[in-house]
């Protein structure tokens, strides 16, 4: 029989969020919000925790609940904006991340947000706002220089991309994600140089990262090192097989090095895995 004992079911239920249990921290915490439907808190936990489950309609319900309760609740619309972001309404989420940022401007976490939705509505002038905002509100966070770069590759501007790169890998030199990002830059810049340090870097970082390793082979080959670029290549080759995309690169590198027989190799592996991979098909013909 269910618990009437509302501080019981809370208790428990924020027990199990913690512990990542959010299938059984839903169940208890709905039991809870029939006892008490007006509790803001509780119907914040289950908003998140379905959120966690990806089950987006029906934390939009709870996030929306939530704005009635409390209709200059950031956290609220920012919630909102992200499920309604994952279920394709582009257009009413951007008005509600303009609403969790004019409500909390000082939260640069909302302006961040906002920027990546920007991003993906290719409002790149405007995306360039909001990350410029949260990195002036918190310039010692990393993530928000990694927008700035990323509205600047997707304008073309490897230049500024590459330079609010390297502030975010200042900000956290173990993150591969931004080393990947500021290779990515200068390779399109020809800084093949400064490449090979970050590649290095990268590779010691994540020792497992396939595209990390073929990032390096290629900054090798562009300084003519091909035998230490075939090593790195062989190296990537031996790492489980986790992104095909990755590996059919290694194949590549392989294949402009001149040594077909470990990229044909590679290929039939690839092949192997998934018979429908066309690209692998095209290289192996």
């Amino acid at each position: 029989m269910p618990s009437t004992d509302f501080r019981q079911l809370m208790n428990e239920a924020l027990r199990q969020r913690g512990a990542a249990n959010h299938e059984e921290a839903v169940v208890l915490l709905e039991q809870a919000l029939r006892l008490r439907p007006d509790h803001v808190r509780c119907r914040r936990h289950l908003a998140r925790s379905l959120v966690r489950l990806e089950r987006f309609d029906e934390a939009l319900a709870q996030f929306t609940r939530l704005i009635e309760l409390e209709p200059d609740a950031a956290f609220a619309h920012a919630g909102a904006a992200k499920c309604l972001d994952a279920l394709g309404e582009s257009e009413e989420a951007g008005t509600r991340y303009a609403r969790a940022a004019s409500l909390e401007p000082a939260d640069p976490t909302h302006a961040r947000r906002f920027g990546h939705h920007l991003v993906g509505q290719e409002r790149y002038s405007d995306a360039a706002v909001q990350f410029s905002r949260a990195c002036e509100l918190e310039p010692g966070d990393a993530r928000n220089f990694a927008g700035r770069a990323l509205v600047a590759r997707a304008i073309g501007d490897f230049a500024s991309a590459a330079e609010q790169y390297r502030v975010a890998v200042g900000l956290e030199p173990d993150n591969p994600r931004y080393r990947r990002g500021l290779i990515s830059c200068l390779i399109e810049l020809g800084g093949v140089a400064e490449v090979l340090g970050h590649a290095q870097e990268l590779a010691r970082i994540d020792p497992g990262d396939v595209r990390g390793r073929v990032q390096l082979a290629r900054a090798l080959i562009g300084m003519d090192r091909f035998d230490e670029a075939a090593s790195e290549l062989r190296e990537a080759a031996a790492l489980p097989v986790a992104d095909t995309a990755a590996t059919l690169d290694v194949a590549k590198e392989f294949a402009r090095l001149g040594l077909h027989q470990e990229a044909l190799s590679l290929v039939h592996a690839i092949t192997v895995e998934d018979p429908k991979f066309r690209d692998a098909r095209i290289l192996q013909a």
